[in-house]
């Protein structure tokens, strides 16, 4: 598993990511390989990694991935698993407020923890000058993440009109939407059929309010929810999707994927921009993506981090 993990950073490159978030996990094993691309054992994206998943004991049965999720039940449960994860190397916190849609039983419209183990987590990773992201589909447990201090809402599926004016006003607390994890690959037919049945719709609301978030000027993140081995990432389908769905220009895309996550995840003034004294991390694309959109459906044909090209094609 820490090979294929190794292999993935490196194809994080391959596609153009200099830098990645990995919210969650097996057996931490993104800690390691961050540690071998820092000391250049290996050739990859620099990683912020999250380690194992905080929830709750609702989310226990059937979770589907070992060692991916660690259950936590009460505010002190939380504050002990959250000192855990950063003992190991956690670079934040991600906790799950919400049911899961890649779990075939999960419920997203269900939250499953209270404010107050919110709040725990979110105490806690600010002690250690960090950030809690929340895996959140339902208004509710958006809702009392955003009042709680998380920093990112990962999905943010059905969150209400009401709920998106509380975002807006909130001045430390981003939207991550990851429209790409919504794409069903499956060609299995009645495989398809159930994850089409389970997916589209999630993606269609989801498409509806992020619009009107775009439209109001939220600082809104890039994420994916996808490995790099995927079909989402060979071609480009977030890019795709929030062009298609959430009727976006190609040049705000390409400000979230680049200045703007930068900026939350705490690299303002170090990464995300072409600027004197920032990190000199480039992608030679053949196209221009501020014009024509899919030339992203394909790998770039050079990739520099830091000044060093450590891809070419």
């Amino acid at each position: 598993m820490l090979v294929k993990s190794a292999k993935q950073a490196n194809r994080y490159l391959e596609h153009g990511f200099t830098t990645v978030r990995i919210c969650g996990s097996q057996y931490r094993i993104s800690q390691y390989v961050k540690e071998m691309v820092e000391q250049g054992s290996i050739n990859g994206s620099r990683i912020l990694s999250a380690g194992k998943i905080l929830g709750t004991s609702a989310k226990e049965k059937n979770s589907g991935i070992d060692e991916l999720d660690y259950f936590q039940d009460g505010p002190w449960a939380f504050v002990r698993a959250a000192r855990k994860e950063f003992a190991y190397g956690a670079d934040f916190i991600k906790i799950y407020a919400s049911g899961s849609a890649f779990n075939p039983t999960g419920i997203p419209l269900n939250p499953i923890m209270t404010k107050e183990e919110i709040s725990a987590a979110v105490k806690t990773a600010n002690e250690a000058n960090s950030y809690v992201a929340a895996h959140a589909h339902a208004d509710q447990p958006i809702r009392d993440c955003i009042e709680c201090g998380v920093r990112t809402i990962e999905h943010g599926t059905y969150m209400s009109q009401a709920t998106l004016n509380l975002l807006m006003r909130a001045l430390d607390c981003f939207w991550i939407p990851t429209l790409s994890a919504m794409f069903v690959s499956q060609t299995e037919p009645n495989e398809r059929q159930f994850w089409l049945n389970r997916l589209q719709p999630m993606l269609e609301q989801t498409s509806n309010i992020l619009n009107q978030a775009y439209e109001a000027g939220a600082m809104l993140g890039f994420g994916t929810d996808s490995a790099p081995n995927g079909k989402q990432y060979a071609s480009g389908i977030e890019f795709q999707y929030r062009q298609k769905y959430a009727k976006m220009k190609n040049i705000d895309i390409l400000l979230q994927a680049t200045k703007n996550s930068a900026a939350i995840v705490g690299f303002a003034g170090e990464k995300g921009e072409l600027k004197v004294s920032y990190d000199a991390d480039l992608v030679l694309i053949d196209g221009n993506p501020a014009e024509n959109l899919s030339v992203l459906s394909h790998q770039p044909k050079s990739v520099w981090k830091g000044g060093k090209l450590v891809y070419s094609n």
